[in-house]
């Protein structure tokens, strides 16, 4: 069967001349008919789909079987023929206008291959630094742009005394920091930096080598957890005397503890052995005893910039907790000052660990700064209520009644999901193109592995160095410049530059409540044992001597406390820190613009409480915070933490009306201590 393709002429017989476009040889208007072999007659509609029923060619079962060109023959009814069809499964389609007879198609079994599913895996990357504390940007900026969820860390040089800076510019936003420093020597260190979803817990910290040295850490996420063990071995030198005799004894030993543990396991970082030559004797030493012990080395690509294979990627030997096939890459790092640095490539692998997802809270927040003082003023109503027949509990209630309904008109309280993501406020639209070019460069390279393109590679990890170091210093340059003269604010932006952040420090815990309700045993336990000691303190003889005044007291003695008037409590509040507890109606703020209308009603309050010797039970309620007493401490001993309590608003006032009655008492009758120092 031959096709002859008809010529294209225009209604004058000459051929027709069209613009034409490059890369199609006709042009782009040049049409050509399509000799179609169909079954059956078909049902045309006019400019149905584009067709030209002028292209349509119908055959007969004697046009078929004749081996002469197809001629084109008139529109009659023809005899239908079976054309067998191989499809794959579809959905079923029911569609009257289709030209496809379903009779006539063959079904073939399929097996479908399933998908790997990256969403269910841990990114892990190993990469040996040789000093991070130069690094640190390049780092930071690697670990976010790749999604890596465990960064493994060699020859850190961080050292015991660590300065906190350092670490601050090192470790990403949402990430956590576990170190081993070197403490002997100049160099060395390991540390995993790692998300805060995934739990990294030190184990086999007692174990000592001389030859190596390991971080050992059980590495886990949702209730599965992995022993992960980072292994740096210095190369012998005439510095540090080590002899490859002595590290084979002392790796064989810590196989031999380490293949007992159950579970997955996973050894990572660098052995300073050319692993990929089989001429090694040290090398080929180093496979017999991983084979001994059942364990595997994944890595057989070079892993230094000058050849041989110095690291290494070791699981037991049928383990299946490496998702794909580990990959060596350049990382691109550079030093602080844009130059490219470092001698080792990184060591790319998924774990099939189940990655945690982000961290999500539950805020609740009122829009404050969208109110109306003025109508927030005019609608609040504290007139049903008669000061003098009323208790100060009953105030109090009035008071907090009235405040929350009016700011719930004027800013309902809404709640809001949010997702806790890494946060660089310094990042900008340059730095993003930058990021967006380097990652072209890097592609190109690993798709080519020229040396020209991994010059452009390096060329353009060092431009986005340079400008992440200067956004970074202009963002807090005008950060500076916003604050001016406040120095409370000032200090802050300080403290979080250099690292000294006050972070959270909690017990592990699976139940916040659970946690909260320990936490409340402990401390009352412990008020109640300090009453109990002062109790038994006051009974004893010896204490009545000691609590005896030395010098008799002949003026009037302090039976009450004389009424605060409107004034004085307007004074006491404008002067007062604006700070609010979550206990308060309405926030401090608020409430200083607003004061001419709670202002008599807070008034009656402190007077009552004066008139009644009581303290309101609201003023006694407080939110307790568990502040760890310092740095290094077990976090999962209760006694370590101190009680921190955020009292109401109100009952600040109340002390400063209570205090200033004190003082005036004291003062006036010299009853202060001469040597009172502090408390």
């Amino acid at each position: 069967m031959c096709f002859v393709r008809p010529n294209t002429v225009g209604v004058s017989g000459r051929a027709k001349h069209f613009r034409v476009r490059r890369g199609v040889k006709g042009g782009r208007r040049f049409i050509r008919r399509i000799h179609t072999v169909c079954v059956g007659r078909l049902s045309y509609v006019e400019h149905q789909l584009g067709a030209n029923r002028n292209n349509l060619v119908y055959i007969f079962n004697d046009t078929l079987n004749n081996s002469c060109p197809i001629a084109k023959v008139p529109n009659e009814t023809c005899e239908t023929f079976p054309i067998p069809t191989l499809i794959q499964h579809r959905k079923k389609r029911i569609d009257n206008t289709s030209c496809r007879d379903g009779s006539n198609l063959l079904k073939i079994e399929t097996s479908r291959v399933p998908i790997a599913n990256t969403s269910g895996t841990l990114s892990l990357c190993t990469l040996n630094c040789r000093s991070s504390r130069n690094k640190s940007v390049s780092i930071n900026d690697y670990i976010q742009s790749n999604n890596i969820d465990l960064m493994v860390l060699t020859e850190t040089w961080l050292g015991s005394n660590t300065d906190n800076a350092i670490l601050s510019e090192l470790t990403p936003n949402g990430y956590n920091f576990t170190n081993n420093p070197r403490v002997d020597r100049r160099g060395g260190g390991l540390a995993i930096i790692h998300e805060k979803q995934v739990s990294v817990k030190p184990a086999n910290k007692d174990a000592k080598y001389t030859n190596f040295e390991h971080l050992e850490c059980s590495v886990g996420v949702k209730n599965k957890f992995i022993r992960i063990a980072v292994i740096y071995r210095p190369p012998p030198s005439k510095s540090n005397k080590f002899k490859n005799s002595v590290f084979f004894e002392e790796w064989t030993n810590y196989l031999d503890s380490l293949v007992l543990i159950p579970g997955e396991l996973l050894i990572t970082g660098v052995l300073n052995f050319h692993l990929d030559d089989p001429n090694d004797k040290d090398a080929r030493t180093f496979t017999e005893l991983l084979t001994e012990h059942g364990l595997k080395q994944h890595i057989s690509d070079e892993t230094h910039r000058l050849g041989h294979t110095l690291d290494v990627l070791i699981t037991r030997e049928d383990s299946p907790i490496l998702q794909g096939t580990p990959f060596v890459a350049d990382p691109g790092i550079c030093d602080n000052n844009g130059n490219r640095s470092g001698d080792h490539l990184a060591i790319r692998t998924l774990l099939r660990l189940s990655k945690a997802p982000r961290e999500r809270r539950t805020v609740t927040f009122r829009k404050i700064h969208d109110i109306n003082i003025d109508k927030f003023r005019n609608d609040l109503d504290f007139s049903n209520v008669t000061y003098k027949e009323a208790s100060v509990e009953k105030l109090i209630i009035h008071y907090n009644r009235v405040l929350t309904a009016t700011i719930d008109v004027h800013a309902p309280q809404k709640s809001k999901e949010i997702v806790i993501r890494p946060n660089t406020p310094w990042f900008t639209d340059d730095l993003y193109s930058a990021k967006r070019d380097r990652r072209r460069a890097e592609r190109t390279m690993r798709r080519t592995n020229l040396a020209v393109h991994n010059d452009i590679f390096n060329q353009k990890c060092m431009q986005v160095t340079k400008l992440i170091q200067h956004c970074k210093s202009q963002f807090y340059i005008n950060k500076i410049q916003e604050i001016g003269s406040d120095s409370k604010q000032l200090f802050k932006l300080t403290n979080n530059l250099m690292g000294n952040t006050n972070l959270s420090v909690l017990p592990e815990h699976d139940s916040e409540i659970d946690l909260a309700s320990k936490f409340g045993e402990f401390f009352i336990g412990k008020i109640q044992k300090i009453r109990e000691n002062l109790c038994s303190l006051t009974k004893s003889p010896t204490m009545e001597v000691v609590l005896r005044a030395d010098i008799k007291f002949d003026g009037i003695p302090l039976e009450a406390f004389e009424p605060v008037s409107i004034a004085e409590v307007c004074d006491i509040i404008g002067d007062a820190p604006t700070k609010s507890c979550e206990l308060d109606p309405i926030p401090t703020n608020v409430l200083k613009q607003c004061l001419e209308s709670p202002l008599p009603i807070v008034t009656e309050i402190i007077n009552k409480s004066f008139s009644e010797a009581s303290v309101p039970l609201d003023f006694k309620k407080a939110i307790v915070r568990p502040l760890i007493k310092g740095q290094g401490l077990d976090k999962d001993e209760f006694k370590n933490y101190r009680p921190v309590s955020n009292l109401p608003f109100l009952s600040k006032v109340l002390e400063k009306a209570v205090a200033s009655r004190l003082e005036k008492h004291l003062n006036a009758y010299q009853l202060h201590d001469n040597v009172q120092s502090a408390y």
